[in-house]
């Protein structure tokens, strides 16, 4: 019997690393570009986005890519797991 084990090469919350890299004063919306699947689900009471699958999403003139996300709808808030990659400076 085959065990997987999934183990995050990164997990972040892209909310708080964005808020760093744009600068506090500015919040605009955290955007979705693109991910092979989208499940919307409830996880301990609160409404979320289960993003699997090439991730692309974007917060300003930042931009990130990763395996997986979680993204808090009510916090705006993203945890981002496996191959993340974040730049700053795209327009």
């Amino acid at each position: 019997m085959r065990t997987k084990h999934l183990i995050p090469v990164a997990l972040v919350v892209l909310e708080n690393v964005l808020r760093r890299l744009c600068g506090a004063q500015s919040k605009s919306p955290i955007m979705l570009d693109f991910a092979d699947e989208f499940i919307g689900k409830r996880l301990n009471g609160e409404d979320v986005q289960e993003l699997n699958g090439h991730v692309r999403m974007r917060q300003g003139n930042v931009r990130v890519w990763c395996d997986k996300a979680i993204r808090f709808l009510a916090r705006d808030e993203v945890e981002l797991m496996g191959n993340v990659k974040v730049v700053r400076g795209i327009p």
